[in-house]
């Protein structure tokens, strides 16, 4: 990641010291489900194209205007949640690592 992208998620996302925008870790994870469900409709929808015998997207199907504007919109949602991600697992990393544990049973 080079530094100018580094500067464009504090300025979206808060810088690590400050945990701006979102004030707790319940609110960031609001915000990560979300993206996550974004990310999954977009996907179901990439799906809906027919694919070729190995699964690859024939360049017929690639050349329709529908087929670049669902691949625009799921690589703008998948794009979204890394740089969200980057930032959350920073932030977070504390928070996230007690809800891991407990998951696993706690230690």
């Amino acid at each position: 990641m080079s530094h100018r992208n580094g500067c464009a998620l504090r300025r979206r996302y808060g810088h690590a010291d400050t945990r701006a925008p979102f004030r707790s870790f319940e609110e960031a994870s609001a915000e990560r489900d979300r993206l996550e469900q974004e990310v999954s409709t977009t996907g179901s929808v990439m799906a809906t194209f027919p694919q070729g015998a190995m699964g690859l997207i024939p360049d017929h199907v690639k050349a329709t205007l529908a087929w670049r504007e669902a691949n625009a919109r799921f690589r703008r949602a998948f794009k979204a949640l890394q740089d969200f991600n980057i930032v959350f697992t920073r932030v977070f990393a504390k928070e996230l690592r007690a809800q891991r544990d407990a998951r696993r049973g706690g230690k």
